[in-house]
């Protein structure tokens, strides 16, 4: 279960999707992600996807090899810190 500071960070993070031209139907949380170029399979925390754009946000601290490994996937990549 996460904790009230990590849902809070959820909502600045689907706000902030929102704020940049994603509708709510375009917005998912805990995205799996399953590839053939990794070993295992991701859970990002929000995930932005539309036509033109596919954008990841992690909610608080995530390691270098993570954000590199989003890079792979996604347009735009970052993470919200509280």
């Amino acid at each position: 279960m996460a904790s009230q500071e990590h849902k809070k960070l959820k909502g600045y993070a689907t706000q902030y999707l929102r704020d940049n031209g994603f509708k709510d139907n375009e917005i998912y949380e805990e995205y799996k992600l399953e590839s053939s170029q990794m070993t295992q399979k991701l859970y990002i925390d929000i995930v932005g996807i539309r036509k033109d754009k596919k954008v990841a946000i992690e909610c608080g601290r995530t390691s270098a090899k993570r954000l590199s490994q989003l890079s792979l996937f996604f347009d735009g990549f970052c993470q919200v810190l509280g």
